[in-house]
């Protein structure tokens, strides 16, 4: 009798829920900023959204209690924790909003004007690695730069030679930049390669008038010194000082003309310590015809 007494006031005693923990759904939990994407319960929740004033997400409905699923827009790069509750349980989700910078600059490096270097930005936190730096050099050359660990700054920087140009040419330099997530930016910028040195590879110091001198210069502001070396490594001609045109009738110190043959020349730019020097040679041709 005993037993069955207490087995009855155990079955009539009201039960007492304890709240659980539930399982939150994302349509996707790694946007890039501008996506919107859906969060959902199966049931009916009162949700918690980080900078709900529109800080770090855009969202609909305006009413974030009783619905069991809810929109968010990624407005800015950055992890979040989305909350939500039943009364009977919670539940919780992270979300990853990040964003991809294809901006960059152009340098231009070495008197030939050819080098060129290319910097894009540094890129925002947080990363999701690996990403993909895709330089399009408007020449028909690609060049892919993946980073797939946590520098302290990721950016990419690349170094690009043009192929010899006989004018100045006009190329549509393009980066395009996409993370793990699929983010992605791509940005275009036009440079003109033009030459910024100019020197002959051939002369004849006969004393004939005709193509008697070798006359290096740059572009009026590039102010640089000029050595010529014998095919021994020999100094044969050195320039006084720090110019932007040197002219060499062919002659040594001394006074005599050298002997034809091939010789080498070293371009150092002065007031431009960031610039490569440049060599290349002259073929001299020092006997009458």
């Amino acid at each position: 009798m005993i037993r069955n007494l207490i087995l009855i006031l155990a079955f009539s005693l009201p039960q007492i829920i304890f709240g659980q923990d539930f399982t939150i759904t994302a349509t996707n939990s790694q946007p890039c900023v501008g996506d919107t994407i859906t969060l959902s319960h199966t049931e009916n929740c009162d949700w918690t959204v980080p900078g709900t004033d529109g800080e770090f997400f855009d969202h609909q409905p305006d009413n974030l209690s009783g619905v069991s699923s809810i929109l968010l827009t990624g407005i800015a790069p950055g992890e979040y924790t989305i909350n939500a509750t039943t009364g009977a349980g919670n539940g919780a989700i992270d979300i990853t909003v990040s964003a991809v910078n294809a901006n960059f600059e152009i340098m231009q490096e070495g008197l030939n004007g050819y080098k060129i270097q290319v910097s894009s930005e540094v890129q925002e936190s947080p990363y999701l690695f690996p990403i993909t730096f895709r330089w399009n050099f408007g020449d028909g050359t690609t060049i892919e730069d993946i980073i797939d660990n946590n520098d302290e700054e990721v950016r990419s920087f690349q170094s690009y030679t043009y192929d010899s140009q006989t004018q100045d040419s006009i190329f549509d330099i393009s980066l395009t930049v996409t993370n793990a997530a699929g983010c992605t930016e791509d940005t275009t910028k036009t440079d003109t390669i033009h030459k910024i040195f100019k020197a002959p590879n051939v002369f004849t110091p006969n004393g004939d008038g005709v193509n008697d001198f070798f006359t290096a210069q740059t572009d009026g502001q590039t102010e640089f010194d000029m050595y010529i070396y014998s095919r021994w490594g020999n100094v044969v001609f050195e320039s006084e000082k720090p110019t932007t045109r040197v002219v060499w009738d062919g002659r040594l110190k001394d006074g005599k003309r050298v002997s034809s043959g091939i010789y080498y020349y070293v371009i150092i730019p002065r007031n431009a310590p960031d610039t490569e020097k440049i060599t290349g040679f002259v073929h001299v041709f020092a006997e009458k015809e």
